[in-house]
Formats: structure tokens, sequence, C-alpha cells
């Protein structure tokens, strides 16, 4: 028989520390915020960005001699429709990675989303932000990790993404209710969408969006295994559910 240790060992990857690693070949956090979506935008024209215009972006960030592993994540910016990347999205990316403070991040994701240059944002431009958000955290920098790793690290990382992804609907409606649970007009204004994000610093950290994402989706997932337990015949913690219900019914009545 061989030796126990010469056997093959399995790691186990933790995926958010592969994307975060991941997210960090970009270099963007060497970079102030502003910087970012001042370059996204000066490289486009009307909010589209050109092959020519990107790979001028590219190049002014030093990305353009990175292995294709790091340039290809940039497709998923790209529109085949219109044959353009979407400077919206690439500013946003650069807001959310960069190095600025909360408050800084805030004025230029309400600036980057001001289609119209009213000084506020709808609830429309509002869920924009926020799925725009959701997806370049937890679809594009889960992607890029996922490209950047072996097999076995790869699967792990895109059965993650896949939990994150399903969570979308309801991670994105949770925030934009946030934002506009106290404003009836159907607008925010600059000054109260920061003060509110200031309560939602995770939608700013990508790391943490996913994390708290994460958090959701255990404990949806672990409520229907309760659910599902429950409703089968026959198991013990419906009887002492029950019993439970039955005693406080029992105790309440008696008070009154």
């Amino acid at each position: 028989m061989g030796c126990q240790n010469s056997r093959g060992k399995i790691t186990y990857a933790d995926p958010e520390i592969e994307i975060i690693k991941a997210t960090s070949q970009l270099t963007f956090d060497t970079r102030t915020s502003k910087y970012l979506d001042r370059m996204a935008h000066r490289y486009s024209t009307d909010l589209g960005m050109s092959k020519r215009q990107f790979r001028a972006f590219l190049k002014i960030l030093n990305l353009d001699s990175e292995p294709s592993s790091i340039t290809d994540f940039f497709k998923y910016f790209y529109d085949r429709d219109t044959h353009c990347y979407s400077v919206k999205q690439l500013s946003t990316l650069g807001i959310l990675l960069g190095k600025s403070k909360i408050h800084s991040k805030a004025h230029l994701l309400f600036q980057n989303y001001d289609k119209d240059c009213t000084a506020s944002l709808s609830k429309e431009e509002v869920s924009e932000m926020i799925e725009d958000i959701f997806y370049i955290s937890c679809d594009c920098l889960s992607g890029l990790a996922s490209r950047n790793n072996n097999h076995e690290v790869s699967e792990s990382i895109d059965k993650y993404r896949n939990k994150l992804k399903c969570m979308k609907n309801c991670v994105c409606n949770h925030y934009s209710r946030i934002l506009f649970s106290t404003e009836e007009s159907g607008s925010i204004s600059i000054l109260e969408f920061k003060n509110i994000i200031r309560s939602i610093k995770e939608v700013l950290d990508p790391s943490e969006l996913r994390k708290t994402t994460k958090m959701l989706y255990e404990s949806i997932s672990n409520a229907g295994q309760m659910v599902e337990l429950y409703m089968k015949p026959d198991n013990q913690v419906k009887s002492i559910i029950n019993e439970f219900i039955l005693s406080e019914r029992t105790t309440r009545n008696k008070i009154s």
C-alpha cells in the first residue's frame, strides 16, 4: 500500500477570496474612482465606447499588455447590437473598484445615472443603477475569477456565482425600495441619495454586496429546508412545533 501522504489532496478554495484576487489584477484600486470615471467618459461618444476608443481606454490604464483573461473580461460590457462598450457600466465598474470615500463614490454614481441632468434620479434610473451594480459585483467579477482559475476552483466559483445570480431580483428590489422608502415624488435628490447610501454601504463594495447576497440566499435556503422538513409526515420537528403553538395559544387564552 502506498503512503497516505502520497495520495492526491483535494483543496477547497474560498470563491470570495478568489474573486477578490482576480479583481485586484485589474489594478483599479490603485486609482481614484473619479479618475476611472473620467477616463471612461473621455474615451467615448454618446455613452458608447467603440473598439478603437476601448483600446485607447485600456492603454491609458496600462491594461493593454495584460493577458487575454484580463482584457476579455471587458466583453461583459460589450453590446453586439450597437458594437460598443457600455460607458455607463465601465464607469460604474471604476467607481466601485476605485479608491475613494463613500460620499465621493455616491456622488459619481448619481451623476452617472442622472441621464437628463435634472439633479435627481427617478425610480427607473435607480433601478438601472442597482441592477448594474449587482451585475458587475456578482456576475462579471465572479466570471473574471472563474476564467482565471483551474477547473476545480472555477467549478466552485461558478456554483457561488449561480447562487448570487438567482438572488438578483430579490436583492435589487430590496435596495431600490430602501432608496425610495421615504420618497413620494418619484425621484430622489443627490443629498437624499448620499444620506441613504450611508446606511447601505455594501452597495458600493462588490465584496460586501456578494457576502450580503450569499447570506440572504442561505437564509432563504434554510427556511425552505425547514418548510420541506415540516411538511414531511410523522417528523419530530412537526410535533414539536405543533406542541409549541398549542401551548402558546393556551397561555394567551388564560391571560385574556
